[in-house]
């Protein structure tokens, strides 16, 4: 599923808008609008921000099946951005580079902000492998147990399994050749321990 090249084409000309006024004030060119239109292209997530604010319209809206689409109808999808790669293994430096984008169904998207990480790092195999995606919903804390984002020191990032204990917290890899990370309450303060958002699905490329 793309861009709604239905709905661009005709808020476009309701608002009485040519091709060229639209291209000079989302800051692309000609060129690059008129492929939109088309659905020959896909905008970027920034330039979509600006297409929908523009409109007045939202993402979502914007990202659905156009009404003149044939064939079955399918639930609707929502993209979400791939913001780079997380390490599963020792925590490493966040990567917040959009490389591309995956998309989640609308039921999923309406529980919750989400982004997909791509994993680096042997610690979570086998059930996590690198090159994996995984889908992450947004939130500050999980359940003991559950697998989780979790950044350290403020700017380092790392995918495990969360056990919570009485006097700290252990950061748990599936592979057994790597050692379980614990932190002590006073730790988890003095470094920054904070949960970035709970691993909801995994995606893998065959």
């Amino acid at each position: 599923m793309g861009i709604n090249t239905e709905l661009l084409r005709n808020t476009r000309r309701d608002k009485k808008l040519t091709q060229d006024e639209v291209a000079k004030q989302i800051g692309v060119s000609r060129t690059s609008y008129l492929k939109y239109e088309k659905g020959t292209h896909e905008p970027d997530y920034d330039t979509l921000e600006r297409i929908a604010n523009y409109f007045g319209l939202n993402i979502e809206e914007l990202l659905g099946a156009s009404s003149s689409s044939k064939g079955p109808k399918h639930s609707s999808k929502t993209k979400i951005p791939i913001l780079g790669s997380v390490q599963a293994g020792v925590p490493t430096e966040a990567c917040e580079v959009i490389e591309g984008y995956e998309e989640i169904d609308e039921s999923l998207a309406s529980c919750g902000t989400y982004v997909a990480l791509r994993i680096k790092g042997e610690s979570m195999s086998p059930k996590i492998l690198p090159g994996d995606i995984v889908i992450v919903r947004l939130q500050a804390d999980v359940e003991s147990g559950e697998v989780a984002v979790v950044f350290v020191d403020d700017d380092e990032a790392t995918v495990k399994k969360v056990v919570k204990h009485s006097d700290g917290v252990s950061l748990i890899p599936y592979n057994p050749s790597y050692e379980p990370m614990f932190f002590s309450n006073q730790e988890i303060l003095s470094r920054h321990l904070q949960i970035y958002g709970k691993v909801a699905e995994l995606r893998r490329k065959f």
